[in-house]
């Protein structure tokens, strides 16, 4: 019997694992989909993506966590970008053909990701935890990143499933280049700047804050539903001057991001 799978590519059908485990080793015992075992292959070659910047054993970040992103988040962003779906386990036959056909296009869009936010996400790998904890509760608490959350590696995903439609997935199509427009300039992905609420990420992703005692409101905060994944994406988009088709949306619209 196989106990563990140490290569991940599209041509597995399915197997029986648990979980997508450190660098591209995947420990035995569910159902497997093309998806996954492409994202562990996927990870080794991203700093951000590696174990140390994901949290795997929750689904939740808290405040003194030096995580980035969970796995389930991870996860999803990136079966959007393969399949237009967040459901990678839940996906049938027919999709591992489609995982194959997509597989260059995905893996160049998420180099361009890294490229563009890799140095936010991770500006010096050598910082010290403590030095890496007060940057990232700057980043999450006092600014309100939105690169940061999330919302936004999800949309992040369903931006490159709408790209790879309109360029026939070509992992060369010059299409990919518009990624570079989202190199983060100054402080234009904060949601908080200089005592205002950036309107751009509050009308995506944010929803209104309401006193419970007052009923006055207070503020926003980052809301984790289809609707702000869609509306983050259609954002990114026009960001960098790419129109999105008005269909397909989401092949599964019921589906409801988990928070991160």
């Amino acid at each position: 019997m196989v106990t563990e799978v140490t290569l991940a590519t599209a041509l597995v059908l399915t197997e029986n694992v648990a979980v997508v485990a450190p660098a591209a080793t995947l420990t035995l015992a569910g159902t497997c989909a093309a998806v996954v075992l492409l994202l562990a292959d996927v990870r080794t070659t991203h700093e951000w993506m590696a174990p140390e910047c994901i949290e795997e054993d929750s689904k939740n970040i808290s405040g003194s966590s030096t995580k980035l992103f969970t796995l389930s988040a991870l996860t999803q962003a990136f079966s959007f970008s393969v399949i237009g779906d967040n459901k990678p386990l839940k996906i049938d036959e027919t999709d591992f053909e489609e995982v194959e056909q997509h597989e260059e296009f995905v893996s160049a869009f998420w180099d361009q990701v890294t490229s563009a936010f890799g140095t936010t996400w991770i500006p010096d790998p050598a910082q010290t935890p403590t030095e890496r904890l007060d940057y990232l509760k700057g980043a999450r608490g006092q600014r309100r990143n939105v690169t940061f959350q999330a919302i936004f590696l999800m949309a992040l995903g369903r931006l490159c499933y709408q790209m790879g439609m309109q360029a026939k997935w070509d992992p060369h199509h010059i299409v990919l280049e518009k990624i570079k427009k989202l190199t983060p300039v100054d402080d234009e992905f904060d949601a908080w700047q200089d005592g205002e609420w950036n309107q751009r990420w509050v009308n995506s992703m944010m929803k209104q804050v309401v006193d419970s005692k007052t009923g006055d409101p207070d503020g926003y905060s980052f809301n984790n539903t289809r609707e702000n994944i869609e509306a983050t994406c259609r954002e990114l988009a026009r960001m960098i001057d790419f129109v999105i088709d008005p269909q397909p949306a989401m092949k599964k619209p019921e589906a409801v991001a988990e928070p991160a």
